[in-house]
């Protein structure tokens, strides 16, 4: 489970952001997991990476130089098939690949269903045009492959269509902090960020109970319900901020925030490790 914000802004002022994202990953604490950085055989993507045990390589959120960027969240369900096809290729293949986000996936909606629900998004940054830079995909919805307009979005572990309280009310923060932002104040801007996904607040949701249909406690439904997931007893929570920041000159700014491992069950044991890395996109097709 997962939360996503991002304001997309094709023609930002000189001191503005193309683009602002924020990401939570909430993810079982024994996962192992690789820290962002630049990938061994592949210096042109840069994202954490996914090293469990049959599901090494993959990855939920990664950008590449040339300015393609994809991430995916889970859907909550009360069941999920152990055979289903693994989601974290669905990122991995966008990113070393070279094909426009409709028809990436359209591809992908021809055999939707041999995944687990997910939401897909899919970023080209190096497009002159801008309404067709971003791509939403779900093969839960039952609808087609779209395109994403420029502004601000809010994505979490239900439909596009009937989101999460936490993430309409994370949504509206969000804007707040973001609008205005400038490159003047990256540094207070990336905190305020960091500091709104940490907001452990519950915000209650009879969606959540839904979609788990009674596979979760109400005491699992509640922390689920918090913008920082905090389920150190069941080993699960927050465990992976990320935020990528790109300005009007095409430098990329990317800030992963994420718990060390081993991951300790009591929260004042908790030490966090913050990868930092900035570059300017290598882009075939400059300006939008």
């Amino acid at each position: 489970m997962c939360l996503l914000f991002f304001k997309f802004d094709p023609n930002p002022p000189p001191d503005g952001f193309r683009l602002i994202l924020v990401s939570n990953r909430d993810e079982y604490l024994d996962r192992p997991t690789k820290p962002a950085d630049w990938w061994p055989n592949n210096q042109n993507i840069l994202s954490g990476v996914d090293l469990q045990q049959g599901k090494e390589g993959g990855t939920w959120l990664g950008i590449t130089k040339s300015g393609r960027l994809a991430t995916l969240l889970n859907i909550l369900e009360p069941e999920v098939d152990p055979n289903a096809k693994g989601r974290g290729a669905l990122i991995s293949n966008f990113l070393k690949g070279n094909e426009e986000c409709l028809p990436y996936l359209q591809e992908i909606s021809k055999e939707g269903e041999l995944y687990n629900a997910f939401n897909l998004l899919v970023f080209d940054l190096s497009r002159q045009n801008s309404q067709q830079a971003i791509g939403y995909y779900s093969n839960k919805t039952g609808l087609e492959p779209q395109l994403v307009t420029p502004g601000t979005h809010g994505f979490c572990n239900a439909t596009i269509s009937k989101p999460w309280k936490k993430c309409v009310v994370g949504q509206e923060k969000f804007g707040s902090v973001v609008n205005g932002a400038t490159t003047g104040e990256k540094e207070k801007l990336m905190d305020a960020l960091i500091e709104m996904m940490s907001d452990t607040t519950p915000y209650p949701d009879q969606s959540i109970h839904r979609q788990c249909a009674g596979t979760l406690s109400p005491k699992l439904q509640q922390e689920r319900s918090a913008i920082c997931v905090r389920s150190l007893d069941e080993n699960y929570g927050s465990r992976t901020h990320t935020i990528i920041l790109i300005d009007a000159t095409d430098e990329v700014t990317y800030l992963e925030k994420t718990l060390e491992e081993p991951i300790p069950t009591d929260e004042k044991d908790l030490k966090w490790i913050t990868n930092r890395y900035s570059f300017n996109l290598e882009m075939e097709n400059p300006g939008l």
